[in-house]
């Protein structure tokens, strides 16, 4: 059987046009055709003149049937250059943008005829004189839609043969050299058959696709399935070794199960390797299923399954499981160096749709994993770097016909690095709706600003209850066999609050409140010294213990305004926004006699007994304190000749900047508290962004015999003429800088869900964009944390970006470097290259653990050759695989 990877070309076309001088009075009658109208195009005309035989009785045997009607719908029709009516032939010739409409078939093409004696039709692209099609013949019907060269159509039988006809079929578009269409009767019901010679197959949408899949003899029964015989897969018009002997695809406008092709990947700890090498699995339209494996040269190995399922206006989410054995070592005989590493990572997202159960909400993020899970399974330097991972399972519901909710949370969260896991099982809210009791229902007169005094009280409540496990991960075996007696424990608080809100003098705010707390405990601890250790060990002690609390709290804030007018030439006014806030806190001491002391040879330390309670306790000592803070924020108003509208543009010169800080005049000693100081700002139209904050403590230090620090009653003023001592200080500083978008995108709705285009905008992150030549963003990052004298300090760069070669091949890049330890941080190189319906990439880590060079090759669903976007290395494109 032999292939072509190119559709052939029949260049020959219509000869000319039918003699236009029809004798229509040799015609056995007069032909009635309308344009445009609802008059059967083939019916006889009445006779006006025609009378009722009244003698007439019986039936006449000699009398002539009425004539058939030609079809069951009138044709429409109508075209640009000429209409041309043969009563002999009983035939009709349109020429130019001619266009046909019966029922829900409708037909535009260059030349059209029309058979009423077959009930056939006929119609013909434009050709230049050297024959080449300059625009093709547009058939649709319902849901069916296709172009060709030539179109033959029979109105009775609805059969019907194109030639050079390009179709769509779900996901797929069908090329044929000759396609016959005809209704067959399949499993119970008559369908549209396709019967296609000389085809091709493919995903390209392009009228010379990338690639596809070449057969003589293609038969397609839409939203079923198609069928071909020997095949071979063509790129770019040339046969590969790539040969079928037969070849059967799923036709369904649903996702379609299929092979996943994996990533090549070359890791220097571990050899060649397949990753992600899979089957993807449609179960049905609301749940699918991918299963994958990986494998590398040296042993290591890996599976996963990961399935989706997503019930419209009820929930949606994901569930994967992935385990992978690490082999580390060289030499499985070399027991002393060789070890294999276990590892799994479990990850749940559901989420509920709010109008599914109304007062009801259901969520949940779960994200497990294993210690070395992501050191040694991930290709991506994201996931290699992270250490940190949370879970959280939310459960709420409204009490009906109450002022009551209820929330249930399970959350977990696990340090890798520190091995630290905390699990809450399970943590109950229950919450009371803010109520006015003295708000009046009905108001006879206007409210004065007395009634603002009590009519403003509002008054609401919480209570949580949960319980805790704190362990290191390396402890949970033994811990679950203990029943988590070590680990485990319980508490609760309630809270209660009154408070108002009013204005003095129309621009000063004042917000009073009175709280209310109680705190309930399972255990507490005492310090025991140990003779063995020399050291203090804690002797736990489990029980009710409870204590309560309150405090008293005013909060007074205003707004200040200022503003500078200038007559320079570049600006016109600065305006300054200050808004300074004033509070007072009281709270006595409730919490005089559950604190202890403890130590040795006259040096004594206080303790709490409860300092790892889930919710603590009431707070030690009294506390009479002013708090002061003020926000700042400066804006500009500048010419802008660019601007054609006002001329103008405000810039922002400081975002926000504020200083904060409290004195508690009842405290014995350090009345006054640390100083917070926060900065935030944008230059350059938001292309730079600098956060800065930091904490300056007004007081000096001191050492104790055993060199502990601790801080004096002593200002840091009068030991060394500083204001403070800085204990710690973040800055932040972010450059972006984009490239301006050479072409905007255009979606094409015909091959694109709505749920990938939702996908694509939510996740734009994941994709690389052609149609932006340069992408880069750098980071700099400094963090000081400085308890007294011994500052740690981090101080790192951070730089990420992408830029276009060509129109079609783009670079991008991840790296960084920590001046601290004057290393590189994980580093990726990567070239991708757009094919259109193709995805091409290559990606180069070039040192360590993660040392590796991948190769990815793949076609790209319709959205992403609209958008002309390939997916980032890392990622995948979940919909419609």
């Amino acid at each position: 059987m032999a292939f072509s990877c190119k559709t052939s070309r029949n260049v020959s076309g219509r000869g000319g046009k039918p003699v236009a001088a029809t004798d229509t009075a040799k015609s056995k009658g007069p032909l009635v055709i309308t344009r445009g109208g609802n008059t059967d195009s083939t019916g006889l005309a009445n006779d006006s003149l025609a009378m009722t035989d009244s003698l007439r009785t019986g039936k006449d045997s000699l009398s002539i049937p009425p004539q058939k009607k030609f079809l069951d719908n009138p044709v429409d029709y109508n075209a640009e250059d000429s209409i041309i009516l043969d009563a002999r032939q009983r035939k009709i010739y349109l020429y130019k943008n001619a266009e046909v409409t019966y029922g829900t078939i409708n037909l535009k093409a260059h030349y059209i005829e029309i058979d009423m004696k077959t009930k056939t039709l006929h119609a013909e692209s434009e050709l230049d004189s050297l024959g080449n099609i300059l625009k093709k013949a547009d058939f649709r019907d319902a849901d069916k839609q296709f172009s060709a060269r030539t179109i033959d159509y029979n109105f009775d039988t609805k059969k019907g043969l194109v030639t050079e006809v390009i179709t769509e079929e779900s996901d797929a578009f069908l090329h044929g050299e000759r396609v016959k269409y005809s209704k067959e009767y399949y499993k119970g019901d008559t369908v549209d058959v396709i019967y296609t010679y000389k085809g091709r197959i493919t995903t390209c949408n392009l009228a010379e696709p990338h690639f596809h899949i070449a057969s003589n003899k293609i038969k397609v029964i839409p939203k079923k399935r198609v069928i071909a015989g020997p095949s071979v897969f063509c790129v770019e018009g040339v046969p590969t070794p790539v040969i079928l002997p037969f070849a059967f695809f799923p036709n369904q406008e649903n996702r379609a199960s299929g092979l996943i092709l994996p990533k090549f990947v070359n890791l220097q700890s571990r050899g060649f390797g397949l990753d992600k090498l899979g089957y993807y699995w449609a179960i049905s339209p609301k749940i699918d299923a991918a299963f994958y494996g990986t494998i590398y040269m040296n042993g290591s190995w890996g599976a996963g399954i990961t399935t989706n399922y997503n019930q419209l206006y009820k929930m949606n989410g994901s569930l994967s499981f992935n385990y992978f054995e690490a082999a580390n070592g060289n030499d499985r005989k070399d027991t002393a160096n060789f070890f294999i590493s276990r590892e799994f990572s479990f990850k749940w997202k559901h989420i509920q749709d709010p109008k599914s159960i109304p007062g009801q909400s259901f969520s949940a993020d779960v994200n497990i994993v294993t210690n070395g899970f992501n050191k040694n399974s991930t290709l991506d330097i994201n996931n290699y770097v992270q250490s940190g991972f949370q879970s959280n399972i939310n459960y709420g519901f409204v009490i009906p016909r109450t002022p009551f909710n209820v929330a249930i949370a399970l959350s977990h969260s696990q340090n890798t690095q520190s091995r630290v896991f905390d699990m809450t099982l399970p943590q109950v809210t229950l919450n009371t709706n803010r109520f006015f009791p003295f708000k009046p229902k009905q108001r006879k007169r206007p409210a004065r600003w007395i009634n603002q005094l009590y009519e403003g009280i509002g008054i609401n409540h919480q209570s949580i209850i949960g319980a805790r496990i704190a362990t290191q991960d390396t402890l949970l075996r033994q811990e679950w066999n203990n029943g988590f007696r070590n680990s485990f424990k319980w508490g609760a608080r309630h809270q209660v609050s009154v408070s108002n809100s009013f204005k003095i003098a129309k621009y000063i705010s004042v917000t009073p409140a009175f709280n209310y707390y109680e705190y309930w405990n399972s255990m507490k601890f005492n310090p025991v010294f140990n003779q063995m250790t020399q050291q203090f060990d804690r002797d736990t002690t489990r029980g009710f213990y409870r204590s309560g609390e309150w405090d008293l709290r005013a909060d007074v804030n205003t707004n200040v305004f200022a503003f500078f007018k200038f007559n320079s030439e570049k600006i016109k006014a600065i305006r300054y926004l200050a808004t300074p806030t004033v509070g007072f806190v009281y709270n006595p001491d409730f919490n005089t006699n559950i604190y202890g002391f403890f130590g040795t040879n006259g040096a004594f330390s206080t303790f709490d007994p409860y300092l790892q309670s889930v919710y603590g306790m009431a707070k030690r000592g009294r506390q009479g304190s002013v708090t002061f803070s003020i926000n700042n924020n400066l804006e500009a108003k500048v010419r802008a000749p660019k601007d054609t509208l006002t001329g103008e543009k405000k810039i922002k010169i400081i975002e926000a900047f504020s200083i904060g800080g409290a004195y508690n005049f009842l405290a014995d000693s350090l009345r006054l508290q640390p100083f917070s100081f926060s900065f935030r700002t944008s230059y350059l139209d938001g292309k730079l962004g600098v956060v800065a904050s930091a904490i300056l403590d007004p007081y000096a230090y001191s050492s104790d015999v055993y060199g502990n620090k601790y801080r004096i009653n002593t200002l840091q003023y009068k030991a060394d003429k500083r204001i403070g001592r800085l204990t710690s200080a973040v800055v932040s500083v972010t450059y972006a800088l984009v490239g301006k978008r050479k072409e905007s995108p255009v979606i094409n709705p015909n091959t694109t869900t709505p749920a990938e285009i939702q996908y694509y905008q939510q996740n734009q992150h994941l994709y690389l964009d052609f149609t932006i030549p340069y992408n880069l963003t750098v980071n700099y990052n400094l963090n000081i944390s400085n308890a007294f004298d011994s500052a740690t300090v981090s101080n790192a760069l951070g730089l990420r970006g992408d830029f276009s070669i060509t129109p079609n091949w783009k670079v991008d890049f991840q790296t960084g470097f920590d001046f601290q330890t004057n290393k590189f941080a994980p580093t990726s190189i990567g070239i991708s290259r757009n094919l259109h319906c193709w995805q091409m990439d290559l990606n180069w880590i070039p040192f360590g653990n993660l040392s590796s060079v991948l190769f990815t090759i793949r076609a790209k669903p319709g959205l992403l050759q609209d958008l002309k976007a390939n997916v980032r290395r890392g990622s995948y494109y979940p919909i419609g695989n």
